[in-house]
């Protein structure tokens, strides 16, 4: 009988201190891959992307490569388009004038109709930070602009954000 305890016994910690290895294991993989995607190497942007921008953009949580959805956006890729409007929040002060100024050069870049169309696919408040992200690259950049032209200059978009207000 005790030597049936003692095997019980033996075959519980065993088993557990295999677990435990595993978890740290398995932990320290995830980890290091996290890791490596933060140091991943980024496509150069088409459009210049202001220095802080791309610090905050850097600093998410899960890094993207911003510069190839940039490029992806520029070339038609309307899911690219829509996935570079939503990092919006990753960005703040400084960051989302840089950010808002890029939204703004992107649109004109690829057109209203085809901008407004992604904006579209935006929650609520998705789409109130993008409004705000818009308003804020009308005001910074090298464009005469000023956030007071943006229904003139970018109507559909204007339309597709404000579709979502008070929902």
């Amino acid at each position: 009988m005790r030597s049936r305890a003692i095997a019980g016994w033996l075959a519980r910690t065993l088993l557990s201190r295999a677990l435990r290895w595993q978890i740290v294991f398995s932990t320290a993989a995830i980890c290091g891959g996290l890791a490596a995607c933060g140091d991943a190497t980024k496509m150069p942007s088409q459009i210049p992307i202001a220095e802080i921008t791309q610090s905050q953009l850097d600093d998410a949580l899960f890094p993207v490569d911003y510069g190839a959805l940039v490029n992806r956006s520029l070339e038609g890729d309307h899911d690219a388009l829509v996935q570079l409007i939503k990092l919006g929040d990753q960005t703040d002060g400084g960051g989302a004038y840089g950010f808002g100024s890029l939204l703004k050069d992107i649109a004109f870049r690829v057109g209203d109709e085809k901008f407004a169309a992604a904006c579209e696919e935006l929650s609520s408040s998705e789409r109130e930070l993008t409004f705000l992200m818009m308003e804020l690259g009308f005001e910074y950049g090298d464009r005469d602009l000023s956030p007071e032209d943006l229904p003139s200059k970018l109507p559909l978009t204007v339309k597709a954000l404000n579709a979502g207000a008070g929902s």
